[in-house]
């Protein structure tokens, strides 16, 4: 799940309001599917060329309330079920960086403890 961050990730990493998940604040949805996937490569392709594979996926919506007031931040999607991506919220694993000036700006951070 680890990935290599952006120059605008690291960027709000260094300068951004650093923010602990929290799964009380949490609301985590689950979004998971088939996808038919390839198996050979050949011209035509015929239905036993292909396999399904299950994709789960899920997204936090988290709740941030400071000084009286409230925003919503949506992350990108995990590819993990909430159970998981709760017990990594659980162990502060996963952190929400905002631009301080533009709060429209920002993303999740996940660093597992390994």
């Amino acid at each position: 799940m680890q990935k290599e961050l952006t120059e605008y990730e690291n960027n709000l990493k260094q300068h951004g309001e650093k923010i602990i998940v929290d799964i009380d604040n949490c609301e985590i949805k689950e979004n998971n599917y088939y996808e038919d996937i390839a198996s050979k490569i050949l011209l035509p392709a015929r239905a036993d060329d292909y396999r399904e594979q299950y994709i789960v996926q899920s997204v936090i919506i988290y709740n941030y309330k400071k000084n009286g007031t409230s925003e919503i931040f949506v992350s990108q999607t995990f590819p993990v079920d909430t159970i998981t991506l709760e017990s990594h919220i659980l162990n502060h694993e996963i952190i929400l960086y905002v631009d301080p000036i533009d709060r429209s700006k920002y993303f999740f951070d996940f660093n597992p403890i390994l």
